[in-house]
């Protein structure tokens, strides 16, 4: 569903790895859901803002999520 709605934005692999991420953030508390979340999409956000501006990312092509949600997790994770 959550592949469906962003209409092509997302890629399956991120939506594998989003769910698993999600479940593990809630199972852990709220607090890391409302933390780990943002983390993740603010990074991939500044990061795609940052190859763009560098000419590193062309306009249209996309940055898999994937990898920024899992380093997200772990931060979170490991985080006191």
């Amino acid at each position: 569903m959550l592949a469906l709605v962003s209409r092509g934005q997302l890629g399956w692999g991120d939506v594998a790895v989003a769910m698993p991420v999600a479940a593990g953030f809630g199972w852990h508390s709220w607090t890391a859901v409302y933390a780990g979340v943002p983390l993740g999409l603010g990074t991939a956000a500044l990061t795609a803002t940052t190859l763009r501006r560098l000419g590193r990312l062309a306009p249209g092509a996309s940055l898999p999520l994937g990898p920024f949600l899992v380093a997200a997790a772990y931060t979170v994770a490991v985080w006191p």
